[in-house]
């Protein structure tokens, strides 16, 4: 049987057991081929953790899509999600297998706000801290660099989505251009939240563009 999964992010994760969760589960969809991860909750619309109506109706759109990709068009679904990081002085280079190319930074949904981050998501710790990312930079289709104000000591980590300052997500996503047959719906009498009055979305199509997975990993890392 095939089993469909997404990754535990935003309000649900942890950076005590470095993004522990979403990482075995990450581990599981590599290790098992009838289990697919289809996507991490964080970029749709919650009630501070919990997906609200809308967002739960996004992301089904977003299982739909996999169930169609992996059962109908017998294809091995992957999502946007890194194979490689390499480490340069001050720079960090980290590859992407990425669904529909190439990669881009957009808006995702913090509750019912639209959020981008000057950082897109990610921090960089070595054997002293965290350090100050400088500048992050799509360079390739499928490359992200993050150039940092100073060289790494020791082993640099590179996290992506992490929860103490990012709450759980990231803004990294693919150029995946399918939308829904349904539209984003604001209904007040039905118990929705005034914040869910989201002009950016209501009555529009769902996007449906691929957002990267939450991770932790090592310079040096390689699929």
């Amino acid at each position: 049987p095939l089993f469909l999964t997404y990754q535990t992010a935003a309000t649900w994760t942890r950076d005590e057991n470095n993004l522990g969760v979403g990482m075995a589960q990450w581990k599981a969809s590599k290790e098992r081929k009838n289990l697919f991860l289809v996507a991490p909750s964080y970029p749709v619309t919650d009630k501070g953790g919990h997906l609200d109506a809308n967002g739960s109706r996004w992301m089904g759109w977003q299982f739909a899509k996999v169930a169609t990709w992996s059962s109908v068009h017998r294809r091995r679904w992957r999502p946007v999600e890194p194979v490689k990081v390499e480490q340069v002085g001050k720079a960090i280079y980290i590859a992407y297998h990425v669904p529909y190319p190439p990669l881009r930074f957009a808006d995702i949904y913090v509750a019912n706000a639209a959020t981008i981050y000057a950082d897109k998501g990610f921090r960089v710790q070595d054997d002293s801290g965290y350090l100050t990312i400088s500048a992050v930079e799509i360079v390739s289709p499928h490359v992200v660099k993050i150039t940092l104000a100073s060289e790494p000591t020791g082993t640099a980590y590179v996290w992506y989505a992490d929860k103490t300052v990012h709450s759980g997500g990231g803004n990294l996503c693919d150029s995946d251009p399918t939308v829904t047959d349904d539209l984003y719906q604001y209904l007040p009498d039905s118990g929705m939240y005034a914040g869910a009055n989201i002009a950016a979305l209501v009555d529009k199509p769902y996007p449906l563009a691929n957002f990267s997975i939450a991770f932790r990993l090592p310079a040096g890392f390689t699929e």
